[in-house]
């Protein structure tokens, strides 16, 4: 990646695209509807732009007051590993920094790129959920990033 992307707030127009990348990248994708719902307060959901197109996107639920959790990151296949996931991480750590709570995540126990990414972020693992996944089933791993100061 060449020059930082823009990371902001997702919006309705967003909705069609990341729509498209739920299909793309989940083997159970969010449908419209629960995409229009995290436009919502309580949800802080954010797209990585690049040239005025869309890398790809973060939701994370802060309906909780002390602790927020990490629903989706995704990124458009043909755009990994240039940076854009660690930048939507990097907001998001910096925005609930803001707020002193940690950030809790399941990640699939095979999705080895995204668990060295968010261990490269400060994340631990905390547990595992067994057969939490679906389309194919398997574990989950627990992980959570607290920011200095947060119990």
């Amino acid at each position: 990646m060449t020059d930082a992307p823009i990371i902001r707030r997702a919006k309705e127009s967003d909705i069609l695209t990341v729509c498209r990348l739920e299909a793309l990248i989940f083997s159970s994708p969010w449908s419209r509807e629960s995409l229009r719902a995290a436009l919502s307060d309580g949800y802080v959901f954010v797209v990585a732009e690049q040239s005025g197109n869309t890398a790809g996107y973060a939701i994370l639920d802060e309906r909780v007051k002390d602790e927020a959790e990490l629903l989706r990151i995704a990124v458009s296949p043909g755009l990994r590993g240039k940076g854009y996931a660690r930048a939507l991480m990097e907001y998001l750590i910096e925005h609930e920094r803001g707020r002193g709570g940690k950030i809790m995540l399941e990640v699939r126990a095979s999705n080895e790129a995204a668990i060295n990414l968010y261990k490269s972020c400060g994340f631990c693992f905390s547990g595992v959920r067994r057969g939490y996944y679906r389309l194919p089933t398997e574990d989950a791993l627990l992980m959570a990033y607290a920011p200095e100061g947060a119990q």
